[in-house]
């Protein structure tokens, strides 16, 4: 890779890929719409396109001279995707179309950030890429459809098309505002101000959390050996909502748990199989959940 561009790289995990692909000497272009992203997280030796992809001027000029494309730009909301479903259908699978006809013209590589949504919610035991897909919510569907479309696209037209289906996400500069923001952020923010930490279902239900800094790794580690195929990224570990709390009210040394409402639409467990990862590029996270919160809290 000389030179990549990362769609939504002013959001939270495309800004700390930049940040990485930079400091390895790469060309970084970013396009984002700053809708949820935010312009200071963006690496000020970026080449930065705001704009959106829907947009194809504006993402004809950014993709000029790139050899790989790092698509993580999506609308993400879950219940946004419920209330709007085709803003999340327009944005998220015909802006990935735009980005394989212009990846198609330019034989130019694409990793995709996708997501362990596309799973359903009723699993008991580790989901590997081999499972089936059942998505649950319109943006689960969004990026179902856009794994598709790279499929057909990676067989019929030999695109290198690389999937990363990624799992619950966390680390610095995660946004903790708003209803939609991501459970550890809030909890922590919350336990530094010594309030509740508020535990739907009784925080029984179990995540596999990521530490971005791996995530990035798998993505870099994806484009430099020019991956092909469909992968879980994840820690390969799941902890209860509940346990996540007394670790960061533990850590935090503030903070108590308060039991919230019940919700139907919460998958009772979910932990990757990561063993294609490893075994494809030597996928391994190095940062563990307390390490993980601690350095958010640095």
């Amino acid at each position: 890779m000389k030179k990549v561009l990362v769609t939504g790289g002013a959001g939270f995990v495309g800004s700390h890929l930049v940040n990485e692909l930079i400091k390895k000497k790469i060309i970084v272009n970013v396009i984002d719409n700053l809708s949820t992203g935010k312009k200071k997280n963006i690496n000020k030796k970026a080449i930065f396109f705001k704009g959106d992809i829907r947009d194809k001027k504006i993402l004809k000029k950014a993709i000029i001279g790139c050899d790989t494309v790092y698509h993580l730009a999506a609308k993400t909301h879950l219940q946004e995707s419920i209330s709007k479903p085709s803003e999340c259908i327009e944005i998220n699978v015909t802006g990935t179309a735009n980005i394989i006809e212009e990846c198609l013209k330019k034989k130019i590589s694409i990793i995709y950030a996708s997501s362990c949504s596309l799973y359903p919610l009723n699993y008991k035991k580790k989901i590997s890429e081999k499972d089936q897909i059942k998505p649950s919510t319109p943006y689960a569907l969004s990026k179902y459809l856009s794994e598709e479309l790279l499929n057909f696209y990676s067989i019929k037209n030999k695109l290198r098309v690389c999937i990363l289906r990624c799992f619950n996400i966390y680390g610095p500069n995660q946004n903790s505002n708003g209803f939609y923001s991501a459970v550890i952020p809030i909890f922590i923010k919350n336990a530094k101000k010594n309030n509740f930490l508020v535990l739907n279902n009784k925080g029984s239900q179990k995540r596999d959390f990521v530490y971005v800094g791996d995530v990035v790794d798998a993505y870099i580690s994806c484009g430099m050996r020019k991956i092909k195929g469909t992968y879980n990224i994840g820690s390969g570990k799941s902890i209860s909502i509940k346990n996540l709390a007394d670790t960061i009210i533990k850590i935090c040394k503030k903070g108590s748990k308060i039991n919230g409402p019940k919700l139907s639409f919460d998958a009772k467990y979910s932990c990757s199989d990561i063993s294609l990862a490893f075994k494809k590029f030597n996928f391994k996270p190095s940062i563990k959940l307390e390490a993980g919160i601690k350095k958010i809290l640095n």
